[in-house]
């Protein structure tokens, strides 16, 4: 851990250099992202699909708390008349006090844009930093800081997470510790800076920063395991120093760390981790994100990749891979390059998840069946640490060049040969989208028909639409029973007409479900987009409502008099959503039945194969698109055939009570069987993962399924047609108006 011999005399020249480091990555930045947005910078947004409205409105929101002196993490502003704990959403603290000047002058979305094509310069910039902190040159740093800054795990996330790319103080962390090593740092302003930095990343976002101390930790004792000598002491001597700034950053932290354990907080994760997992394949193919990923041999492979092109930025690439094993061997033996590449090891190893999978397929159990039981950790999505094993690269990549026993021509044909294979799509219209926002929310409607006292059912609603965003560019001026927040009270999502919202219209009754929803939330009015592929779809789930709606500025305004609903006000959201799910399964229990009955194979069971072949009841029509949100499973399962709903514990027990005797194993929430004497896990590879709703207290939504063998499904679905439907024959007689 040496010092670099050119490091101190050439320590000005280095320091302003760094501007024109950062001025480069900059131009990047504008040359690979915003080629659309020159014209654009107002109605288009870097990115695609909804979840960078959350980011638009985290925002504004701390601008909205400091004019309006509104609690900074309690809010009954979304998700209304019942609101969230924003401590454990992603509401970017920091970064909203810190752009608040431009949000307050440009407004949110411009004002995101800017943003996110900040962060990737930052974050190449900090890891150039490092790596010529270590390497004492330049160029070849320069390059180091390009495979981190927008590394395919940026590009990946650029796409959809603005959070996940705040990742700039992680070399910050790195470099401290470094410089400290070297003692080129005092005991106290190592201490210090590290809380500056360490505060600065717990004030953007949570998950890296949690992560970040779990892959510091894992460092740290490889580290001590391979260090010997003075290595080893320099190291020890570290550790009371990181723990001093932890405990300080936690005391500078403590307001917020109350706020996110004093009202509950989810106790599982949002997603499944094998959703999130990077495939093996994934370390050497490319997505459509990089340039080369786009060839169609490449196209074929990815496809197969679990999760989404957002979650799969592993390609590390075969060229770089090959430098960091030719580096290291020549330089086997040395502390750095065994410390650099177990970290490469210990990040691929963890971001594969709990199952090793191989073109979408699971092979073999890994280390994260153990990592995700662990608190907060368990809550990290696993293919996200592959963000470390690109920083190490980076070093590597930097120390290779500036190796003396590298050649020049194995410079060029490496250097060229990493830049192609992760070089970015260089479409323009790849990385932007156009933002659907109506102008009712920008021309001043929203504020001359909306006002503060107003709860607002936006549709498309939650996930499906940007309502967040319409919110924030109206100026926060009325409430919304909506949220794309990943946790969901409960209160709002258990309600059985959402699941109609979210895409899957199996629901029976829909007309009082949907009426005893807008009265038992107090909502005032129903904001619709006009532009809206499904519009006419929502139209006519609101027609039961006899509203006229009035088009304005590109929506549709439905307004709820005072005490036209009065008469759904008081039913018993339970009740509905015990029906609604015995409805459900019931439904699919007789598809299942026929499709079985009709010679179906069981093997190819699943819902779309019923939908396919016409056995659901008509209306029952599922959004078209891979991703759409499904409350209904069947398929095989263990040998047996598996009917899944998703639904809560008070929604499901009567089921489960009803089915106990005729199913063979019942498990909820699923893989867990309901029986504790049976406790075991199931894996099923092709089962799907419903959206859960992460509740920080009480219930939450889960998947249940049974497991039955061919007679007795027969016998349960041959009940079930010699009887009216217990969903609709316990049903409460609608109330009239």
């Amino acid at each position: 851990m040496s010092r670099p011999k050119d490091l101190t005399t050439g320590a000005r020249r280095h320091l302003e250099n760094s501007p024109v480091a950062f001025a480069a990555y900059l131009l990047l930045s504008l040359i690979f992202f915003a080629r659309i947005l020159p014209g654009h910078l107002f109605d288009y947004y870097v990115g695609r699909d909804t979840d960078p409205s959350l980011y638009m409105w985290s925002i504004a929101w701390w601008p909205y708390v400091l004019h309006h002196h509104a609690h900074p993490f309690l809010t009954k502003l979304i998700w209304a008349p019942y609101g969230l704990n924003l401590a454990w959403v992603t509401c970017l603290p920091m970064l909203g006090l810190v752009a608040m000047p431009l949000t307050t002058t440009l407004g949110p979305l411009a004002t995101y844009n800017l943003i996110v094509l900040m962060l990737p310069p930052l974050a190449a910039f900090t890891a150039f930093l490092l790596c010529r902190r270590l390497s004492g040159s330049y160029l070849p740093a320069l390059l180091g800081g390009f495979l981190f800054g927008f590394s395919p795990y940026v590009l990946g996330e650029i796409l959809s997470h603005l959070n996940l790319i705040l990742i700039f103080p992680i070399p910050l962390v790195a470099y401290l510790a470094i410089r400290r090593v070297q003692e080129s740092l005092s005991r106290n302003a190592f201490v210090a800076l590290l809380t500056l930095v360490l505060s600065m990343q717990f004030l953007l976002v949570l998950e890296p920063f949690a992560v970040m101390t779990f892959i510091a930790g894992l460092t740290l004792l490889i580290a001590l395991g391979i260090a010997s000598g003075e290595d080893r002491r320099r190291i020890l001597r570290l550790l009371p120093e990181i723990a001093a700034a932890y405990a300080f950053t936690a005391v500078l932290m403590s307001p917020y760390i109350y706020f996110f354990f004093a009202y509950g907080f989810p106790t599982r994760p949002l997603w499944p981790a094998t959703m999130y997992s990077a495939d093996l394949l994934n370390f050497v193919v490319p997505t459509s994100a990089n340039a080369i990923g786009n060839l169609a041999a490449l196209e074929k492979v990815s496809r197969n990749f679990p999760g989404n092109i957002f979650e799969q930025g592993a390609c590390l690439g075969i060229p770089l891979l090959a430098i960091a094993a030719v580096w290291s061997r020549r330089h086997r033996g040395e502390f750095m390059p065994k410390l650099l590449i177990a970290v490469v090891a210990a990040s691929c190893i963890l971001a594969v998840g709990p199952f090793l999978q191989v073109g979408g397929h699971p092979v073999l159990p890994m280390p994260w069946l153990l990592v995700e039981k662990l608190p907060l950790i368990k809550s990290a999505l696993p293919v996200r640490l592959v963000m470390y094993a690109f920083l190490s690269l980076a070093v590597i990549f930097t120390m290779w060049l500036c190796d003396p026993l590298t050649g020049s021509i194995e410079k060029v044909v490496g250097t060229f040969a990493t830049l192609i294979m992760l070089m970015p799509n260089p479409a323009a219209s790849f990385w932007a989208s156009r933002a659907p926002l109506p102008a009712f929310f920008r021309d001043g409607s929203s504020s001359r028909l909306l006002i503060s006292d107003d709860i607002v059912l936006p549709l498309p609603f939650g996930q499906k639409g940007m309502s967040m965003m319409w919110q924030a560019a109206s100026g926060m001026n009325f409430r919304i029973a909506s949220g794309l927040t990943g946790i969901q009270p409960i209160e709002v999502r258990r309600w059985p007409v959402v699941n109609v919202f979210f895409g899957s219209p199996d629901l029976p009754q829909p007309d009082l479900q949907l009426k005893a929803f807008i009265a038992n939330l107090g909502i005032t009015a129903i904001v619709v987009d006009a532009s809206d592929d499904h519009v006419s779809q929502w139209k006519q789930l609101l027609s039961s409502l006899d509203i006229t709606p009035q088009e304005v500025s590109g929506v549709l305004l439905y307004r709820i008099a005072p005490d036209a609903l009065k008469a759904y006000r008081g039913m018993n959201v339970i009740d509905l959503e015990q029906r609604a799910d015995r409805a459900r399964v019931e439904a699919l229990i007789s598809a299942t039945d026929r499709y079985l009955a009709n010679g179906g194979d069981a093997a190819r069971l699943s819902v779309p194969v019923l939908e396919a072949a016409g056995l659901f009841p008509a209306g029952w029509t599922f959004d078209p698109m891979p991703d759409a949100y499904r409350d209904i499973w069947s398929g095989p399962i263990d040998g047996k055939i598996g009917i899944g709903v998703v639904g809560s514990a008070s929604g499901l027990k009567p089921i489960i009570d009803s089915y106990s005797a005729g199913a063979e194993k019942i498990y909820f929430p699923y893989p867990r069987l309901w029986s504790a004497k049976e406790a075991r896990r199931t894996v099923v590879s092709d089962l799907f993962a419903p959206e859960i709703s992460g509740s920080t207290s009480g219930e939450s939504l889960q998947l249940m399924v049974m497991e039955f063998d061919r007679p007795c499904l027969r016998q349960v679905a041959a009940r079930l047609s010699s009887q009216p439907s217990l969903s609709l024959a316990t049903a409460p007689r609608e109330a009239s108006r």
